[in-house]
């Protein structure tokens, strides 16, 4: 996942607003950040799948927000920054 920043087009819009101030733009990219975490989170993990406990058979897909190890290389990625 590769983090977004704000489109020029947004942060001039943000800029040129008489009603905002100088968090609006980090509000803005905060928002934008959470929402792609979000989504990052209902991917389906690589890391791989599970029996599904309720049948005992077939395959149960973790999504990346169940699984402890892409939310480490999530934070690796953060910290890179």
């Amino acid at each position: 996942m590769k983090l977004q920043i704000l489109p020029v087009n947004k942060c001039l819009e943000i800029y040129n607003d008489s009603d905002s101030n100088s968090e609006s733009m980090l509000e803005a990219q905060a928002h934008l950040t959470l929402q792609q975490v979000v989504e990052w989170g209902e991917e389906p993990c690589q890391h791989g799948t599970e029996i599904n406990p309720r049948f005992g058979k077939g395959i149960l897909v973790r999504l990346k927000r169940e699984c402890p190890e892409c939310w480490a290389e999530l934070k690796e990625m953060c910290d890179e920054f």
